[in-house]
């Protein structure tokens, strides 16, 4: 069931606008990790961001992009809120860290500080990451 209502608001997401830009331009584009966490001061969000700080590159490489959902906004990386996004249009049953792949479907449920090398070896074990990696070496 949070799968279903996480996927849900995702779907929901997608028609809103992030920093001037359109959501539904990332769907096939972009993975998203979506850190939800409800705490005071975004401690577990921040120690979970601290953990990808330097791996900007491999987070480039598989177009995967960080959004924070705290309860009542979102907001990207930086901390800036995405524009046009309420609070009824998000539920979420848990605090965490949710991988969201490019075809808008739930691939990873994990409590925080998530291990960035586990969240890339998931992602790369995905036939469309695989199809990337294939197409990047024989271009």
């Amino acid at each position: 069931m949070r799968k279903f209502s996480l996927l849900l608001s995702f779907i929901l997401l997608i028609n809103y606008t992030m920093i001037s830009q359109d959501l539904n331009a990332y769907r096939w584009k972009n993975r998203i990790l979506l850190l939800c966490d409800s705490g005071e001061g975004l401690e577990k969000t921040k120690a979970q961001l601290q953990l990808f700080s330097s791996y900007q590159k491999e987070l480039e490489e598989r177009d995967l992009i960080i959004l924070i959902y705290d309860g009542n906004t979102v907001k990207d990386k930086k901390f800036r809120t995405v524009s046009g996004v309420s609070k009824n249009e998000i539920e979420f049953e848990q605090e965490g860290v949710f991988l969201i792949g490019k075809d808008g479907g739930v691939k990873l449920e994990s409590g925080f500080y998530a291990d960035p090398i586990a969240i890339f070896d998931l992602i790369d074990s995905m036939p469309m990451r695989r199809g990337e990696m294939r197409k990047k070496n024989n271009p």
